[in-house]
């Protein structure tokens, strides 16, 4: 099950690379954090700090160790599995 599988995630090295679109933001910056809750955090931050709208942003990936997108994290700070938005991921609550 995935979500076991994400737990597994919660206490080794988890990477956020943040991806925008739009002028005078730093595009695809990758951060390391602790875990989805935090990388979650610091989406929504950021999101706010650059006054993004839905349209400006492309997700925040969230990456183990080897660089594997494991979960994405949507506009309104809402953490998906998976690698990319399909409509049919399950949410991950935090």
């Amino acid at each position: 099950m995935f979500l076991s599988h994400i737990n597994s995630y919660l206490n080794i090295l988890i990477l956020l690379r943040i991806n925008v679109l739009v002028n005078g933001c730093e595009p695809n910056k990758t951060v390391e954090v602790k875990n989805m809750k935090e990388a979650r955090d610091k989406c929504v931050a950021f999101i706010h700090e650059n006054d993004l709208g839905g349209g400006n942003w492309a997700g925040g990936q969230i990456m183990d160790e080897k660089g594997k997108v494991i979960a994405i994290v949507s506009y309104n700070g809402r953490v998906w599995e998976g690698s990319t938005l399909t409509g049919n991921n399950k949410e991950i609550n935090l």
